[in-house]
């Protein structure tokens, strides 16, 4: 199966909000979400993420502006 955006996945199921998404896209997670516009994250209420900063502290500050970006989604 070829890669799919989240706007494609929530389009292909006539969804115009999701109410949880989770992602576990094995360390693919930062790139979909800095790829991913502010007008398709906030179609989504609530992600559940896994992020691997803790085994690679390099993404510590990748982690914390995907986290901002997610909050700024938000509202």
């Amino acid at each position: 199966m070829g890669a799919i955006t989240l706007a494609a996945l929530l389009d292909k199921h006539g969804l115009d909000r999701a109410t949880l998404v989770k992602v576990d896209i094995e360390g693919a997670e930062l790139p979909m979400l800095e790829s991913t516009s502010l007008q398709t994250l906030q179609r989504v209420d609530q992600f559940t993420l896994e992020f691997h900063d803790f085994v690679a502290p390099s993404q510590a500050d990748d982690v914390h502006r995907a986290k901002q970006r997610l909050r700024i989604s938000e509202t």
